[in-house]
Protein backbone atom coordinates (compact mmCIF):
# COMPACT_ATOMS: atom_id res chain seq x y z
CA UNK A 1 0.00 0.00 0.00
CA UNK A 2 1.75 3.28 -1.31
CA UNK A 3 -1.19 5.54 -1.98
CA UNK A 4 -1.02 7.24 2.05
CA UNK A 5 -3.15 9.61 3.65
CA UNK A 6 -0.59 10.08 5.97
CA UNK A 7 -1.44 11.74 9.31
CA UNK A 8 1.51 14.17 11.19
CA UNK A 9 3.94 13.16 8.68
CA UNK A 10 4.27 9.32 9.33
CA UNK A 11 1.55 7.90 10.76
CA UNK A 12 -1.59 5.76 8.67
CA UNK A 13 -5.07 5.64 10.64
CA UNK A 14 -7.51 3.16 10.21
CA UNK A 15 -11.12 3.80 9.43
CA UNK A 16 -12.28 2.91 12.74
CA UNK A 17 -9.53 5.38 14.50
CA UNK A 18 -10.82 8.27 12.27
CA UNK A 19 -14.71 7.87 13.54
CA UNK A 20 -13.40 7.48 16.70
CA UNK A 21 -11.52 10.82 16.54
CA UNK A 22 -14.54 12.50 14.84
CA UNK A 23 -16.82 11.21 17.57
CA UNK A 24 -14.89 12.37 20.17
CA UNK A 25 -14.48 15.98 18.59
CA UNK A 26 -18.37 15.78 17.89
CA UNK A 27 -19.11 15.13 21.23
CA UNK A 28 -16.76 18.10 22.42
CA UNK A 29 -18.34 20.76 19.53
CA UNK A 30 -22.09 19.65 20.98
CA UNK A 31 -20.93 20.47 24.60
CA UNK A 32 -19.77 23.70 23.09
CA UNK A 33 -23.08 24.39 21.17
CA UNK A 34 -20.64 24.27 17.78
CA UNK A 35 -22.66 22.94 14.62
CA UNK A 36 -20.24 20.69 12.84
CA UNK A 37 -22.51 18.56 10.80
CA UNK A 38 -20.79 19.13 7.50
CA UNK A 39 -17.18 18.39 8.53
CA UNK A 40 -18.50 15.52 10.27
CA UNK A 41 -20.15 14.16 6.88
CA UNK A 42 -17.28 14.35 5.23
CA UNK A 43 -14.22 12.97 7.45
CA UNK A 44 -16.44 9.85 7.36
CA UNK A 45 -15.48 7.76 4.09
CA UNK A 46 -17.55 4.55 2.80
CA UNK A 47 -16.40 1.12 4.52
CA UNK A 48 -14.80 -1.55 2.68
CA UNK A 49 -14.16 -5.21 3.62
CA UNK A 50 -10.33 -6.29 4.39
CA UNK A 51 -8.79 -8.05 6.81
CA UNK A 52 -9.98 -8.06 11.04
CA UNK A 53 -9.66 -4.62 12.51
CA UNK A 54 -9.01 -3.84 15.88
CA UNK A 55 -10.73 -1.23 17.53
CA UNK A 56 -8.91 1.70 19.31
CA UNK A 57 -9.80 0.59 23.01
CA UNK A 58 -9.04 -2.83 22.34
CA UNK A 59 -5.96 -2.71 20.41
CA UNK A 60 -3.47 -3.85 23.05
CA UNK A 61 -0.32 -5.81 22.22
CA UNK A 62 0.48 -9.69 23.56
CA UNK A 63 4.34 -9.86 24.14
CA UNK A 64 6.45 -10.96 22.83
CA UNK A 65 5.27 -9.28 19.58
CA UNK A 66 6.99 -11.65 16.90
CA UNK A 67 8.49 -9.10 13.86
CA UNK A 68 9.58 -10.00 10.17
CA UNK A 69 11.64 -7.98 8.56
CA UNK A 70 11.96 -8.13 4.54
CA UNK A 71 14.83 -8.01 1.90
CA UNK A 72 15.30 -4.71 1.19
CA UNK A 73 15.72 -3.37 5.28
CA UNK A 74 18.28 -4.26 7.35
CA UNK A 75 17.65 -6.68 10.01
CA UNK A 76 20.95 -6.04 12.03
CA UNK A 77 19.69 -2.56 12.41
CA UNK A 78 15.95 -3.08 12.67
CA UNK A 79 16.79 -5.99 15.57
CA UNK A 80 19.20 -3.21 17.65
CA UNK A 81 16.56 -0.81 17.70
CA UNK A 82 14.21 -3.35 19.48
CA UNK A 83 16.54 -4.64 21.61
CA UNK A 84 16.78 -1.15 22.81
CA UNK A 85 12.84 -0.72 23.43
CA UNK A 86 13.44 -3.93 24.97
CA UNK A 87 16.46 -2.16 27.48
CA UNK A 88 14.30 0.68 28.07
CA UNK A 89 10.71 -0.80 28.65
CA UNK A 90 8.83 -4.12 29.41
CA UNK A 91 7.81 -4.84 25.74
CA UNK A 92 9.36 -7.67 24.50
CA UNK A 93 9.97 -8.91 20.63
CA UNK A 94 10.68 -12.36 19.07
CA UNK A 95 11.63 -12.57 15.58
CA UNK A 96 10.63 -14.45 13.36
CA UNK A 97 12.16 -16.19 10.18
CA UNK A 98 9.41 -16.28 7.96
CA UNK A 99 6.16 -14.20 6.91
CA UNK A 100 4.01 -13.64 9.68
CA UNK A 101 0.86 -15.54 9.09
CA UNK A 102 -2.24 -15.61 11.08
CA UNK A 103 -1.71 -13.56 14.25
CA UNK A 104 -0.50 -10.05 14.89
CA UNK A 105 2.85 -8.84 14.40
CA UNK A 106 5.18 -6.31 12.99
CA UNK A 107 6.29 -6.57 9.11
CA UNK A 108 9.43 -4.41 8.41
CA UNK A 109 9.59 -3.59 4.62
CA UNK A 110 11.48 -1.26 2.30
CA UNK A 111 7.89 1.18 1.41
CA UNK A 112 7.53 4.80 0.52
CA UNK A 113 8.92 6.96 3.12
CA UNK A 114 8.97 6.19 6.48
CA UNK A 115 5.76 5.53 8.62
CA UNK A 116 3.59 2.79 10.32
CA UNK A 117 -0.02 2.45 12.16
CA UNK A 118 -0.95 3.49 15.70
CA UNK A 119 -1.54 0.67 17.62
CA UNK A 120 -1.97 -3.07 16.73
CA UNK A 121 -4.57 -3.15 13.64
CA UNK A 122 -5.12 -6.66 13.11
CA UNK A 123 -6.25 -9.49 15.04
CA UNK A 124 -5.24 -11.89 12.36
CA UNK A 125 -2.30 -10.54 10.49
CA UNK A 126 0.90 -8.74 10.62
CA UNK A 127 1.14 -4.86 10.38
CA UNK A 128 3.36 -2.56 8.06
CA UNK A 129 6.16 -0.76 9.47
CA UNK A 130 7.39 1.19 6.33
CA UNK A 131 11.84 2.07 6.44
CA UNK A 132 11.90 3.39 3.02
CA UNK A 133 15.01 5.26 1.39
CA UNK A 134 16.72 7.26 4.22
CA UNK A 135 14.48 6.14 7.27
CA UNK A 136 17.10 3.05 8.20
CA UNK A 137 18.32 4.75 11.44
CA UNK A 138 18.11 3.58 14.74
CA UNK A 139 16.00 6.53 16.19
CA UNK A 140 13.89 5.85 13.26
CA UNK A 141 12.91 2.70 13.42
CA UNK A 142 12.53 3.11 17.30
CA UNK A 143 9.56 5.89 16.56
CA UNK A 144 7.98 4.17 13.71
CA UNK A 145 8.12 1.21 16.01
CA UNK A 146 6.78 3.11 18.85
CA UNK A 147 3.99 4.26 16.81
CA UNK A 148 3.20 0.38 16.16
CA UNK A 149 2.86 0.03 19.89
CA UNK A 150 0.22 2.72 20.30
CA UNK A 151 2.62 6.21 21.15
CA UNK A 152 1.91 9.10 19.36
CA UNK A 153 4.51 12.30 19.44
CA UNK A 154 5.20 13.99 21.93
CA UNK A 155 4.41 17.44 20.91
CA UNK A 156 0.84 16.65 19.59
CA UNK A 157 -0.09 15.90 23.61
CA UNK A 158 -3.02 17.49 24.43
CA UNK A 159 -1.23 19.51 27.34
CA UNK A 160 1.63 20.68 24.94
CA UNK A 161 1.23 24.16 25.23
CA UNK A 162 2.56 24.26 28.83
CA UNK A 163 5.63 23.26 27.29
CA UNK A 164 6.03 24.44 23.75
CA UNK A 165 4.82 26.78 21.13
CA UNK A 166 4.05 26.30 17.56
CA UNK A 167 5.58 28.53 15.52
CA UNK A 168 3.16 28.39 12.32
CA UNK A 169 4.47 31.12 10.39
CA UNK A 170 7.93 29.14 9.92
CA UNK A 171 6.32 26.12 8.65
CA UNK A 172 6.30 25.27 5.45
CA UNK A 173 2.87 25.72 3.39
CA UNK A 174 1.03 22.84 3.91
CA UNK A 175 2.89 20.81 6.31
CA UNK A 176 1.12 22.63 9.35
CA UNK A 177 -0.88 19.56 9.62
CA UNK A 178 1.91 18.13 11.46
CA UNK A 179 1.70 20.04 14.47
CA UNK A 180 -1.67 19.16 14.82
CA UNK A 181 -2.37 18.56 19.02
CA UNK A 182 -4.13 14.83 19.81
CA UNK A 183 -7.77 15.53 20.85
CA UNK A 184 -7.91 15.89 24.33
CA UNK A 185 -9.80 12.25 25.55
CA UNK A 186 -8.56 10.49 22.68
CA UNK A 187 -5.17 10.50 23.66
CA UNK A 188 -3.98 9.26 27.34
CA UNK A 189 -0.66 10.50 28.82
CA UNK A 190 -0.64 8.27 31.81
CA UNK A 191 0.86 11.24 34.10
CA UNK A 192 4.21 10.46 32.57
CA UNK A 193 6.04 13.88 32.28
CA UNK A 194 6.19 15.93 28.65
CA UNK A 195 9.96 14.56 27.50
CA UNK A 196 11.21 17.09 25.53
CA UNK A 197 14.28 14.33 24.49
CA UNK A 198 11.75 11.81 23.44
CA UNK A 199 12.46 9.81 20.29
CA UNK A 200 8.45 10.89 19.73
CA UNK A 201 9.72 14.73 19.92
CA UNK A 202 9.71 16.97 17.01
CA UNK A 203 13.44 18.47 16.36
CA UNK A 204 13.13 22.36 17.11
CA UNK A 205 13.43 23.10 12.73
CA UNK A 206 11.07 20.35 11.44
CA UNK A 207 9.55 21.78 8.52
CA UNK A 208 10.62 24.46 8.65
CA UNK A 209 10.71 27.23 5.67
CA UNK A 210 14.35 28.74 6.62
CA UNK A 211 17.51 26.98 8.36
CA UNK A 212 17.36 30.00 11.11
CA UNK A 213 13.61 30.07 11.70
CA UNK A 214 12.34 27.93 14.64
CA UNK A 215 9.37 25.23 13.93
CA UNK A 216 9.08 24.18 17.81
CA UNK A 217 9.74 26.62 20.18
Amino acid sequence: MENLDLYEDDIILTEKQVDEMVDKLVKQADEKKIDVSNIEDKSRKPKRGKRSISSSTNNMWTFPIPYYVETGVDATLVTTALNFIESETCVRFTKSATPITGKPGLRYYKGTGCWSYIGRIYTNASQEVSIGQGCGLNAIIQHETAHALGVYHEQSRPDRCLYVSIKTENIIAGKESNFAGSIPGYVNEYGIPYDFGSVMHYGRFAFQKMAIKLSLH
